[in-house]
């Protein structure tokens, strides 16, 4: 006798890679799920066949987005996490660990680089030239600003001590980021917390 135990590797990774919790259910054409004793007596389809089926959970896609207003909820403090740094104007931090994969709009992402101008962004190249984001005469989408990006709180702010509105020994607020919760329900937060704003 030989048992032989289904399974479908490549869909969990799939599964996994996106971030949702699996339930994949294999079954024959017996009605056997999840395993099938094969041995003489097993009801093959001729000539010595086998028909699997998968059933999988619907999976939720980031291709699409609607933006709605939700209630005003903190999560923790502004001041808790990790400090970003901001070395000058209108730059990008060094990547930062998201704490688990994340999908946005069908790419896979575990860091993402923070903006003193309120937004964070993934896949960031330095090599590579882009529009602006220190202009917030633009509104989004638009071709003149970066893509692969979250525009939380987009204003032109500025957080080191460089002068135009924030000077050496003066409280310039503070970016930190931290990640929470338990797998697969994890949250990844950036506080952007006291910016100035540029020339104020």
């Amino acid at each position: 006798m030989k048992k032989i135990i289904f399974s479908l590797a490549l869909a969990m990774a799939s599964f996994l890679a996106i971030g949702q919790t699996p339930t994949v259910s294999i079954s024959d054409h017996n009605g056997n799920v999840d395993d099938a004793l094969i041995d003489c007596t097993y009801n093959f389809i001729p000539p010595q066949r086998i028909q699997l089926t998968a059933t999988y959970p619907s999976l939720q896609s980031t291709t699409d987005y609607t933006a709605a207003t939700v209630p005003y909820g903190l999560i923790g403090n502004l001041s808790d996490g990790n400090p970003v740094a901001i070395t000058g104007d209108d730059v990008w931090s060094a990547s930062v660990p998201i704490g688990f994969t994340f999908c946005f709009y069908g790419n896979s992402y575990t860091s993402l680089n923070v903006s003193d101008n309120g937004i964070v962004r993934f896949g960031y190249n330095p090599s590579t030239p882009e529009g602006s984001f220190s202009s917030i005469t633009n509104t989004t989408p638009s071709p003149s600003l970066i893509r692969n990006a979250i525009f939380g709180g987009f204003q032109d702010y500025i957080m080191a001590p460089v002068g135009f509105g924030c000077a050496t020994g003066e409280d310039c607020g503070s970016i930190s980021y931290y990640t929470t919760g338990t797998a697969p329900f994890r949250q990844m937060v950036v506080n952007f917390n006291g910016l100035n704003y540029f020339n104020c």
